[in-house]
């Protein structure tokens, strides 16, 4: 075990807020306090050790930031792997290589037969006094950093001093079974060197699979479930009760009246879909004023606002709906909301974040009541899990990670504006397939 001096240590990063990314195409606005690089993030002066997983892996990018060539920084890589054929084939499992002085260990982890990712954004960076651990919405890409908004959770854990006993918390056994799954059981160990006891946010993992028991609450959704039912009280329960929930993300899954009715129980928001027949002929005002009750609001670009944006249809790529889930009969149409930055240093340009807030007050930043989600989840079954056989068992397909604040962080400022604004009559979301016939 490694050991640190009895000085007090002091994080630079305390968990208790979210950050976005540093955009160089709006470099001179970039003066406020929740922006971040990821150059920042590595220190690579001072790395001694770094575990990332991403969904999209530039290798390139990685061996830009990390001075594998000059200086052994043990590195593990997890990324998302799928059979192919010939030199594209891919294996589950683990193989090590050498670049440079460091050693590489790329980890393809258990994935299900079919529609089955690896998108969690993780990072765990060594330094000689503490680990960094870094949660957020963007992959190991050149792209994702510095052309969309993305979210960012960070926070600094000291090393264990001499002789130093401390409680195994949620966050830690969070992490290290997480680690566990992403590896493919390589050992988790190392973690137990470090003190979790000040973690500011608990996890919300999704692993590929099929939970029963006790394993059916630490996973997407019912994690949600199971994170508000032990934090938020009867009181805070009621002074949110009449308030939108809003969701931003970057992809949207098929969604049908069952399964959004389970996540808005998760959620704690009252969800009543506009029959059929109606969905697609009522306007906002007229959603507003029918008997259809719907606190759940989906935060999504429509394609004038794709359009408009900083790289125009280009930024499309990162933004994902199919024809087929939008034109079922039970997509919550009424529901949707445009995409507007909130944020003056990334205006002009997309988000890639993932984020769920449930406020007291959407018009104040420092509302203190309700909670907020940041991470890796898009809006889909396969990120957040189905309950299936009497729901006694969730159904997962992703391995996806994401924080959830119990408190409210200290004037959080959310990326896109509220209260969002309903699509109009005439406006649509972006569909790249349709964009491109």
């Amino acid at each position: 075990m490694s050991l640190v001096s009895d000085e007090k240590f002091i994080p630079k990063y305390t968990g208790d807020n979210i950050y976005y990314n540093e955009l160089p195409t709006n470099r001179e606005k970039s003066n406020s306090q929740y922006l971040i690089t990821i150059k920042e993030l590595l220190d690579v002066d001072n790395l001694e050790s770094a575990a990332l997983s991403s969904f999209c892996l530039d290798f390139d990018f990685v061996r830009s930031l990390i001075p594998m060539e000059k200086r052994m920084i043990p590195l593990t890589l997890i990324k998302h792997w799928s059979k192919g054929q010939g030199e594209d084939d891919e294996k589950q499992g683990r193989t090590l290589v050498q670049i440079g002085k460091s050693p590489v260990c790329i980890c393809h982890p258990y994935l299900l037969p079919a529609f089955s990712t690896m998108h969690a954004k993780l990072m765990l960076l060594e330094f000689p006094k503490f680990l960094r651990v870094v949660v957020s919405s963007a992959n190991l890409t050149t792209f994702d950093w510095d052309c969309y908004t993305q979210c960012i959770w960070v926070q600094d854990f000291p090393r264990l001093k001499k002789d130093q006993k401390v409680t195994s918390n949620s966050f830690q056994k969070d992490l290290c079974e997480f680690w566990s799954h992403l590896t493919c059981k390589l050992p988790h160990e190392w973690l137990k060197r470090y003190d979790f006891s000040e973690a500011k946010v608990d996890l919300v993992p999704s692993v590929p699979g099929y939970h029963t028991g006790k394993a059916k609450t630490q996973y997407g959704h019912m994690c949600i479930r199971n994170l508000i039912k032990n934090n938020i009280t009867a009181q805070q329960a009621q002074v949110l009760k009449d308030k939108d929930l809003y969701f931003q993300m970057s992809s949207i899954g098929t969604l049908g009246t069952k399964w959004l009715s389970e996540f808005a129980k998760s959620a704690n928001v009252d969800y009543v879909p506009v029959l059929p027949a109606k969905q697609k002929k009522l306007t906002a005002s007229e959603t507003s004023s029918s008997s259809c009750v719907n606190q759940l609001k989906i935060v999504f670009p429509s394609v004038e606002t794709v359009k408009s944006s900083t790289l125009g249809l280009r930024a499309g790529g990162m933004i994902h709906l199919k024809l087929n889930a939008y034109s079922g009969k039970e997509f919550p149409t009424h529901a949707l909301c445009d995409y507007q930055s909130n944020l003056k240093s990334q205006e002009g340009n997309l988000a890639h974040a993932k984020i769920m807030v449930h406020k007291s007050d959407p018009t104040l930043a420092n509302g203190r009541v309700g909670w907020v989600y940041a991470g890796s989840h898009n809006f889909s079954m396969a990120a957040w899990g189905r309950l299936q056989k009497d729901e006694t068992q969730l159904q997962i397909s992703n391995y996806e990670l994401g924080v959830f604040f119990k408190n409210l962080p200290p004037n959080f400022q959310l990326p896109f504006k509220t209260p969002a604004k309903s699509y109009g009559k005439n406006d649509k979301p972006f569909i790249l397939d349709e964009v491109n016939k």
